[in-house]
């Protein structure tokens, strides 16, 4: 006689865990599927229709996952998928949210920490894809992370905590924590701005950078939108007294609100120039340009267009190139994200051709909150969109055709309309991040950390070549 054994599971080896579409701005029926990232093993895959949650008994291990939401196809199965993927952390890696700092209706705020100790933030790139983390960052009260601290994009948390530090210095009074300044054009508009708006509102208050200084051209866009507040930065560990933490108001492919566009857009577009039109060229920037982009200047100038290289002028003189202009065209990318910092509202009628995000992200949510003329043109030869240091390569003889039907983008609109992307623009709020957040590493994780920042601390070039390998 055969005998059958069956292990019999502790109840806390199974964490009841629920996702609700709607929490990361999908409003309609989909699917919820969670996988592993190396396997693609997929561990829940079940429909909720809109309004509705998902829930299921995670196993307790320390395993983050990718969670995705696929729409729902003519037969009731899965279908594409919506938005971008989002890691999932699982529940013993999160911290406990205080109830205080959420806020269900995503308008601007901010928390007030007391006795917070605040450690530089450590930039090293680790894992890949949506689980990859941008490097380490530090903020702790009681030897608790302090969330709010933590920047998300396109659906991964941008940093991991650091082990808790002492500080070695005190700042009394209250501070306006700013985050990282950020060395990218576009990652300044738009990340390293992001907490700006509570010191432009209170500008007695001095201000605390997560770095050691500002490029010239990020203290300029500072003194265009009227920054006043005295500023500080973290060189070393150190304790504040009480530290104001702005809530960002746009993050990379999550949202941006339009509270946030209309407080740091502060400079006055300029008068409009009858038949002005500017092409944003990026044959100045020091990169191998593609065959295809070199052609883009030379095209561009045949049909009425203006060159202008961003980089060889002063922000105001960007800013009132692109406002004067009737129309802009130019490759999707970083000098898109400059009308941030104009008033509204820009008469201008932006077009960008398809590069790696197709509209989506950032984009489309700064369209839609400052209401821009905004159009992406997909001329790519791809069907598949590569990443952003991917070659650009674009049908040309297909852009020059669609220029001469358009009369250089100036009429006949609609024989450019099966070339206009339509991207997806559900936003996910802060607040739904910061309750997913991971504060704890894994074991596994928590010895490498520990081994880079080690190395960070004493040779700083071996951790970058840990970094690499990882």
């Amino acid at each position: 006689m055969s005998r059958h054994v069956h292990e019999i599971v502790p109840s806390d080896r199974f964490h009841p865990e629920t996702v609700k579409p709607s929490d990361w701005g999908i409003d309609q029926d989909c699917f919820v599927r969670l996988h592993e990232p190396t396997t693609n093993v997929i561990r829940v895959q079940r429909f909720a229709g809109a309004g509705e949650s998902v829930s299921w008994q995670h196993d307790g291990s320390d395993d983050r996952l990718v969670l995705t939401f696929r729409r729902v196809d003519a037969t009731r199965r899965p279908g594409s998928a919506i938005g971008h993927p989002h890691a999932w952390v699982p529940r013993g890696l999160r911290g406990a949210m205080p109830a205080d700092i959420l806020n269900p209706d995503g308008a601007l705020r901010a928390s007030v920490r007391r006795d917070v100790t605040l450690a530089r933030l450590v930039s090293r790139a680790l894992g890949s894809g949506t689980l990859t983390s941008r490097g380490f960052v530090g903020a702790w009260v009681d030897g608790e992370p302090v969330v709010e601290v933590l920047d998300f994009a396109l659906g991964r948390q941008y940093y991991h905590f650091r082990p808790s530090v002492d500080a070695r210095e005190r700042l009394d009074g209250p501070v306006i924590y700013l985050g990282g300044t950020r060395k990218g054009w576009g990652h300044f508009l738009t990340q390293g701005l992001a907490r700006i708006w509570f010191a432009l509102e209170h500008p007695e208050i001095p201000v605390l950078w997560d770095g050691s200084r500002l490029l010239p051209y990020q203290q300029e866009v500072l003194d265009l939108i009227g920054l006043r507040n005295p500023q500080r930065f973290l060189k070393g560990p150190v304790s504040c007294a009480e530290l104001i933490i702005p809530f960002p108001g746009l993050c990379i492919g999550e949202f941006a609100l339009p509270e946030f566009t209309r407080a740091i857009g502060r400079v006055e577009p300029s008068a409009q120039v009858p038949g002005r039109r500017v092409f944003l060229s990026r044959s100045a920037l020091g990169e191998a340009l593609s065959d295809d982009e070199v052609r883009l200047d030379e095209l561009a100038v045949r049909f009425g267009f203006e060159i202008f290289r961003p980089e060889q002028h002063t922000v105001r003189e960007q800013l009132d190139a692109m406002s004067s202009a009737e129309a802009v065209l130019g490759i999707e990318g970083s000098a898109f994200h400059t009308p941030l910092l104009l008033q509204d509202r820009v008469q201008t009628r932006f077009w960008a051709l398809t590069r790696h995000r197709g509209g989506s992200g950032v984009f489309e949510h700064i369209r839609r909150a400052k209401g821009l003329r905004y159009e992406t043109l997909n001329f790519s030869r791809s069907m598949q969109l590569g990443g952003h240091r991917s070659p650009i390569e674009l049908d040309v003889e297909a852009l020059e055709a669609a220029l001469h039907a358009t009369d250089g983008l100036t009429s006949s609109f609609e024989s450019v309309r099966d070339r206009i992307e339509r991207p997806w623009s559900g936003q996910t709020s802060f607040e739904t991040h910061l309750q997913h957040a991971q504060v704890r590493p894994s074991r596994s994780v928590d010895v490498i950390m520990r081994a880079h920042l080690a190395l960070h601390d004493r040779e700083p070039d071996v951790a970058a070549l840990l970094a690499a390998a990882l």
